[in-house]
């Protein structure tokens, strides 16, 4: 069988600082070959290069989240954009807006969102986005953006989908799509054209039933992906291999994780 990619994972979150090492080698006993490192804060970009340069197997995102909108100075975004042209860094993010939190900071992450966006398309790079309660926003800012897009963790249903679809953008779907409640995320995963979609775990988040609640690892996002095949009716195989060649189309090829790198 194809290996599994891990699109979008928090491998350097103090959640895995006791275990890391054993968490790597069950993503690989897993059957996951590549995962995408997220460092969106200033505290984590550092980190992220460090174990994407230790370890095959992995590429970094690095760039702030919108969390980060009142913290983040002008010498972060250029040392940033410093970073970005090293050949570890793939994509800038995870960046974007999130409206369910401290709504007076909206005007601050919009400004941040715009920056990084224009700051990638500089490097060439992608973006990688976070969206919550923020749809149209979002859209908003991007339409203008000359870098290919992939919206992280998609928690929508097919109307918005198709709006994104529309505009060529990558969706990325997690363990939410397992929940009982997220019957609207699988209506995109049937309806998502198998070229444009990626899985994700976002780990330690969103870990997939039936282990909701624990810490998310790496090594479900094939728990992840085996639920979406059933939902598309398609073997694992092939999700697994379709959606392996997407992420290397987006962020470009990168070695595989190997049980002797460990």
């Amino acid at each position: 069988m194809d290996g599994w990619t891990d699109s979008h994972c928090h491998l350097t979150d103090q959640a895995f600082e006791a275990d890391r090492d054993a968490v790597i080698a069950s993503a690989t006993e897993a059957g996951v070959d590549r995962i995408v490192l997220i460092g969106c804060s200033r505290g984590q970009v550092d980190p992220v290069l460090d174990l994407t340069a230790s370890r095959p197997g992995f590429i970094a995102v690095i760039g702030f989240h919108p969390d980060e909108a009142d913290r983040v100075q002008r010498d972060d975004l250029e040392r940033l954009a410093m970073l970005a042209r090293g050949r570890s860094v793939r994509a800038v993010g995870e960046i974007g807006l999130d409206y369910h939190w401290e709504p007076e900071k909206r005007l601050q992450q919009r400004r941040l969102f715009e920056r990084q966006v224009e700051l990638a398309g500089d490097c060439g790079l992608p973006v990688v986005v976070h969206e919550r309660d923020a749809f149209d926003d979002v859209l908003g800012v991007l339409k203008d953006a000359s870098s290919p897009v992939l919206l992280h963790c998609f928690s929508h249903g097919r109307a918005e989908a198709r709006r994104a679809l529309d505009h060529g953008y990558f969706l990325a779907l997690g363990g939410a799509v397992t929940f009982r409640s997220a019957e609207e995320i699988r209506e995109t995963a049937r309806y998502v054209p198998a070229d444009r979609l990626l899985l994700e775990t976002d780990a330690p988040y969103l870990t997939p039933h039936p282990w909701r609640g624990r810490r998310n690892e790496p090594r479900y996002v094939a728990v992840t992906g085996e639920y979406v095949a059933g939902i598309r009716g398609e073997t694992p195989d092939t999700v697994a291999r379709t959606t392996s060649s997407n992420a290397c189309s987006f962020f470009g090829p990168w070695d595989t994780l190997t049980p002797e790198a460990l």
